[in-house]
């Protein structure tokens, strides 16, 4: 086992936010964001429940497939991962300062 400070490496965190995704945003407090995930969160949670109350009861007329809910669970997770990599982008970036001369390749 792993001791010292890297020993807080947690696999729980990406656990959690393959399981729920909006929380991703929640942590960060960007509640924009959460709402617009939550509410595909939520769309893909209900497709889940609709799909299990007609396998279960058989309700009456069709019921959307699980691949829809896993449709609506991927845009959830495509919207996490575009944020990420944009987050990962900006800390990875050197600062540039007003004034400072163009470096090469700089397109301005």
């Amino acid at each position: 086992m792993i001791r010292g400070p890297r020993s807080k490496l947690s696999w729980a965190g990406p656990v959690r936010v393959l399981l729920c995704p909006p929380l991703f945003f929640a942590q960060r407090k960007r509640w924009t964001a959460f709402v617009i995930n939550g509410f595909f969160y939520a769309l893909c949670l209900s497709v889940i429940g609709g799909r299990l109350y007609d396998l279960v009861v058989g309700g009456k007329g069709p019921a959307p497939d699980f691949e829809t809910a896993a449709l609506f669970w991927l845009i959830c997770l495509a919207h996490v991962a575009a944020t990420w990599m944009a987050e990962t982008v900006a800390a990875l970036a050197p600062s540039a300062q007003p004034g400072d001369p163009p470096r090469l390749g700089d397109v301005s």
